[in-house]
This record gives structure tokens, sequence and C-alpha cells, in this order.
């Protein structure tokens, strides 16, 4: 379009015999790809959209002591949160695109159960809804509870929540993932036969149990098994990756369960003399998962590495190390675009044995390394870091968030590792007082929505912040911009158009 006009104006142009017309026409000429692209660059950049101390989403009577987040799938972002009370409960709550609050500053409640529910968890259910699970101290030990919630908060399933494992035995970790069809698969560890064993659990749409009330076997060798951690292959069955701790040391483990909990894959990935610590797996979206843990050969407590595998039904396609970097990496973070690749990122101290930082690879389907050797540094930071999340956003890309206890940081790698705004972030709160754990999910248009705990008064609220394209924090002038553009081109169209006429008379 602006080449159009520009090559119609100068048409035009050649008509003009006037010198003070001409330069006119030239410099209107250069304006429009000038302007054209300020617009397009205005259009493209992200910036803040709330409040610039973001929206309160979370100001409950008693202060917030644990908060996670997930995408609505329709631009906003789910909540969930235990309350610090004498008996903590779990609520909810929605935030839309616009930063509207339907159900109020105090969310719905899932579960006010007897006892102290924690370490709740959150994640979409495929639907416009949300899967919330949490551990409860309802009866004598620690175990599971889940609800599938809708956008407002109302509960599908069992009130106060479905048990997940009717087994008596104490539960004190669990990982979940969704199905994609409004149900969930769970993995925890449990001692109901004295040394740590690691189970499973589907739980369907309508809030049935798929493998029995004891749950599927992935693991109950007398050694001590830890760490669970699960991935979904759809309704099809899914991937547990877990730590067996063999005469001493900690060995990393993959298992494959089908649709009916049966085990079709238990593959070691290391071996005995070596340890590893820090699980994560995700579906890599190509009928496989990636696995990444921290990994020492050493002996030393102080030297882990980080290694990323992929695995499919066959067994394992490639295991290969990310970073071999001096100093201590750990707890490794997966992304996967849902094209074979993924991206792993973890805590690292390179470059300060005091000071965390994090940094970065992507790995392609057959294993490639795309980015630097031994990972790009997505952030640095003099202080101590509180808590660090990411999440997928568009054409390969990834966001990063952190807190360095007062302000919120937010980092992009676009796909060629490079960063858009330094290893010192972009600031998005720059908090007087603590602001811990920020969450970052996609809000499906571009951007992302970043959900933290922030101190108000006494108390610790949950607060959210976008960032993506639109007006943002004061006046945005593209829509002028898109105005002027056409609007001086017909003025003077319009004006070349009578000069014309004239001549011709």
């Amino acid at each position: 379009m602006v080449q159009i006009l520009q090559t119609r104006m100068v048409e035009n142009m050649n008509m003009i015999r006037n010198k003070k017309s001409r330069i006119a026409f030239i410099v209107v000429a250069v304006m429009i790809p000038v302007l054209a692209s300020s617009a397009s660059a205005q259009s493209t950049s992200l910036k803040i959209l709330w409040d610039a101390d973001g929206i309160h989403a979370g100001n409950h009577a008693d202060s917030i002591h644990e908060l996670v987040a997930t995408s609505d799938l329709d631009g906003g972002i789910f909540l969930a949160w235990v309350n610090d009370h004498i008996s903590s409960n779990v609520y909810f709550q929605a935030v839309d695109e616009n930063g509207n609050i339907p159900l109020g500053l105090n969310g719905k409640a899932v579960c006010e159960a007897m006892g102290e529910q924690n370490s709740v968890d959150i994640i979409s259910d495929g639907s416009g809804g949300a899967i919330i699970a949490w551990l409860d101290v309802r009866g004598t030990n620690s175990t599971i509870y889940t609800q599938r919630v809708d956008s407002s908060g109302d509960a599908y399933w069992t009130d106060q929540g479905v048990r997940v494992c009717h087994n008596p035995a104490e539960i004190n970790e669990f990982s979940m993932d969704g199905d994609g069809s409004g149900g969930a698969y769970f993995t925890w560890q449990d001692k109901r036969l004295g040394a740590g064993s690691v189970y499973a659990q589907h739980v369907n749409a309508s809030g049935g149990l798929s493998w029995g009330t004891q749950g599927a076997v992935v693991n109950d060798a007398p050694n001590w098994q830890k760490e669970p951690c699960i991935t979904a292959n759809g309704t099809n069955g899914a991937w547990v990756g877990y730590i067996n701790a063999n005469s001493g040391w900690n060995r990393v483990y993959v298992d494959y369960l089908n649709m009916t909990g049966g085990e079709e894959l238990s593959l070691p990935l290391t071996l005995g003399g070596t340890d590893a610590s820090g699980l994560d797996i995700t579906a890599d979206g190509m009928n496989g998962a990636a696995i990444a843990f921290g990994y020492n050969s050493s002996g030393s407590s102080t030297e882990y590495d980080i290694v990323v595998a992929r695995v499919n039904a066959t067994g394992l396609d490639w295991m290969v190390n990310a970073c071999t970097a001096v100093d201590h990496q750990a707890l490794p973070f997966l992304l996967a675009p849902g094209d074979g690749s993924v991206i792993v990122s973890w805590k690292d101290y390179r470059d300060s044995l005091m000071y965390e930082t994090k940094y970065a690879q992507k790995f392609t389907l057959a294993g490639v390394p795309s980015w630097q050797a031994n990972g790009t540094r997505i952030m640095e930071s003099s202080t101590v870091i509180s808590g660090s999340h990411g999440c997928l956003g568009g054409n390969g890309t990834a966001f990063f968030t952190w807190s360095n206890s007062f302000d919120i940081f937010i980092q992009q790698v676009n796909a060629s590792g490079s960063l858009t705004w330094g290893t010192g972030g972009f600031s998005i709160l720059n908090g007087t007082t603590q602001n811990y754990d920020p969450i970052v999910v996609p809000d499906t248009l571009g951007g992302i929505i970043i959900a933290w705990r922030g101190r108000i008064s006494s108390d610790f609220q949950a607060l959210v912040q976008r960032v993506g394209h639109g007006a943002g924090n004061g006046m945005d002038f593209t829509w002028l911009i898109y105005f002027l553009i056409p609007l001086g081109i017909a003025i003077v169209l319009g004006v070349v158009g009578l000069v014309l006429k004239k001549r011709k008379k």
C-alpha cells in the first residue's frame, strides 16, 4: 500500500513544475514510510497494559502464602492460592483480558474442609476452565485432592474435591498435567511399603478415577523413589520421570504408562556412581517427551551440570549435556513449542557463587543445540532472586520472569536466542515493598500476564500485570498515526488535482 501511494505521488509530482510544490511532495513521500514504520513499531512492541503497580486480584482477609497460575486460553489468567490461616483453604480467581475480576477480590473458595490444605497447583482443563489440586490433611495423613471448575469458579466434581488416592499412606509431593479433554494425570510418592514408591492416577473429565482407588504402580522397588513428575500424551497415557535411589546414588528413570495405567516402558537414563536431582519433564508434541535434570558424576555437591534427554515409545532417542560450565547448575525448567524442539532454562552460579543467574538453551528434535554453547544468559542480578518462571510466546519465542524481592522483571528470548531487553531484563514493577514468586503465562494475544505475591500493608496479596500490544499505561497514539497518514495523503492529492485542473483550463 505504501509503495502504491509513493508511486502515485511521484507520477503526480512529475506533472508539477512549481518548485515549492515539488518540495512538498518530496516531504510527504518521505514521511509515508517513516510514519508507517513508526506505526508498525508501536503495534509490535510490548508495553505495560494495566495499572503501573499491577491489579489487585486477591485482597484476601488472610495473607496468601502460595500462589499458582495458568492461562484461561482466552486472553486472561486463572489463579489459585492458599490463604495463611489456622486452617489454610484453597481459592480460585479469574482475571479476564481487560483486567476485570468478576469473582471479586476474595475469589471463590475451592476447598474449605477442616484441616490444612497446601502445595496447590493449577492447570487449564482445555475447555475454558481449570483443574486445581492440592495436598490435604483433613484426615490423619496428607493426601491429594483435586477439583475442576469453570471460569466462574463453579465446581464440576465432588464438593470439597475428589480424593486422587485412597491409600492411607502419607503423600508429601505430587505432579499433575492435563489430558486435554477435561481430565488430568497425577503422579506422587507415598510410603505404603515403607520406603518411598511412585504411583500414578488418571482423573477423567467427570472426576472419576480411571486407575483404581490405589493408583497405578510406577515403581515400588525396595529402593527409595522420589521427585516424580508427569507429562501427558493426550488421553493415550503419560510419561513419568522420577529418581531411584539405588546403593546411595540418585538415578533418573522415565516410564511410559498407557491409557489403562499399564507400564509399557521403564527406562534408566543414568547409571550407578552418578547423582541427579531437580527433574522436569514435558511432552514435545511429536509423540515423545523431553526430560531435564541436574547431573553429577564427580561426587562433588557443588558441580552439577544440566542434562536433557528425549524419549519416545521405543526408548531413548538422545541425551546431551545442555551445560557443563564451571560451578553449580540446577533446577532445569522445560518449555516445548510443540514441533519437537525444547527450551530448557536453569539456575546457574558460574558468574557468581553468591547470586544466581539464569541461562537457557534450545534443542532441535534431533537434539542439536541452537543457541550459545553452555546456554544463553537470559538474566543477571546482584541480589538474591526470588523465584523464576517461563512460558512460550509466539513464533518460537519464550518469556521469563523473576524478582529481586522488590522489583519484577521479564525477559523475551527470540527463536535464535537473542534477548529483547538485555541481561538486565525489563522491569514491570519498581516495588517499594516485597514482591515474590512471579509466574508468567501467555495471554494468547501475543503478550503475557504476570502474577505474583506482593506485600500490601502487613499481608501478602495476589497481583497481576499484563504486558502486550495495545494502549498501555498512558495514551497510545498509534491510532492517530494510522488516521493522519491517509488524511495527509488525501489532502495533498486533492491539492494536486486542483492544481492540475487549473493548468488544463
